[in-house]
Parts: structure tokens; C-alpha cells; sequence
């Protein structure tokens, strides 16, 4: 078990959740518990390869992860389509951290490039070295295509991206023409075979 399987958190502890928005409290069934942590279970490992490929620091994913995770379960009752809910939800607060670290390390020299690949997250991940490779170019790409490749490796197509990331279907497509065509002139310049 790598650090990206571990179980959820324990839900059947506090089984009375507070609304925060009416201040009722409301006791969640053990159909939901159990169907939450089913949830987890399949989807937290996906999750955080999710938040890598679209940039996110190894050392961040897992805890932009679980926020998002908590985030679901105070509203697990509501979100009819969970899995694309966290990805937009965890994107959302990795944008967040992203340009709060960006304000503060301005001033400071770069240590090191974002567009590198962790051995860790090789690791963590399962990667073979042809989809480290492949990660390390998609974590090159300029924001939006690097976004709408993220989204189409986790197997959503042109128009469930474009709902879920305020987009038109056609402005998602013209983005993963824009990264193939990026992807195949890179491969060209590097001598690699098309």
C-alpha cells in the first residue's frame, strides 16, 4: 500500500453532520457511508494522478486531494456526478494554491521547474517510463491544453469537459488540437517518430 491507498477517512465516527448552512444537524445513512467510502477507495489514487497531470507539486496533490474529498462528503447527498464533481472542485482549489504560491515566491529565484517529474509520483502512481515521459511533456504544455488533456486521460470527452470547465465544446477541442499539434512538433524537433 503506497500513501496515495489509504482508506478513507473515518466517516462512521461522526455520523451526525452539521449543515453549515441551516445549522441542522442530519444523520448520514450507512448506504451513504458505505457508497462515500467506495468512493474514495476508487477514486482518491485517480484523483491525485489527476492533479499532477494537470501541474500540481507531488508534494501538494494529496492534501488538495482530501480537501476536495471532506468537500464531497459535507455534500455527498446533493452531487448526482461525483467523479467529475472532485476533479473540478480539487482543480478549482489547486488554481487557489497555485497563484497564492505564485504570489508569494515572485521575488525569489526559481529552485525548480515545475515541468520535471518526481520519482516519487513514478512511483506512487505505477508510471512506466513511457508515461513518466509522457506526463513530463503534458506537464510542459500551456495551461488550458495541459487542462482539457487531464480531463480526456481520466476519459471524459469534448463536451463533458466543456461543462465542467465552463467551456464550449469546440474551444475544448481546438485546445487538444493545439497540445496534439504542440506534442507532435516537440516530438519532430527531439528527432522522436510521429
Amino acid at each position: 500500500m503506497n500513501q496515495f491507498e489509504s482508506p478513507p477517512p473515518a466517516t462512521t465516527a461522526c455520523p451526525d453532520e452539521k449543515d453549515h448552512h441551516t445549522g441542522s444537524r442530519h444523520r448520514r445513512s450507512p448506504e451513504a457511508v458505505e457508497e462515500y467510502c467506495r468512493f474514495y477507495r476508487q477514486e482518491f489514487t485517480a484523483l491525485c494522478r489527476f492533479l499532477y497531470r494537470r501541474g500540481a507539486d507531488f508534494d501538494d496533490v494529496r492534501d488538495i486531494a482530501q480537501e476536495a474529498m471532506q468537500d464531497l462528503w459535507l455534500q455527498w447527498d446533493a452531487i448526482y456526478a461525483p467523479r467529475s464533481w472532485i476533479r473540478v472542485v480539487a482543480s478549482r482549489k489547486w488554481c487557489a494554491t497555485r497563484s497564492t504560491a505564485w504570489r508569494v515566491t515572485t521575488s525569489l529565484p526559481e529552485i525548480a521547474s515545475g515541468d520535471h517529474i518526481d520519482e516519487r509520483a513514478c512511483a506512487a502512481f505505477g508510471l512506466s517510463d513511457e508515461e513518466a515521459h509522457v506526463l513530463h511533456v503534458l506537464r510542459t504544455l500551456p495551461s488550458r491544453q495541459a487542462q482539457v488533456l487531464a480531463w480526456t486521460l481520466d476519459g471524459y470527452t469534448p463536451a463533458e469537459i466543456a461543462a465542467r470547465i465552463s467551456s464550449t465544446a469546440g474551444a475544448v477541442r481546438k485546445a487538444l488540437f493545439d497540445a496534439r499539434s504542440t506534442l507532435k512538433l516537440r516530438n519532430l524537433r527531439s528527432g522522436g517518430l510521429q
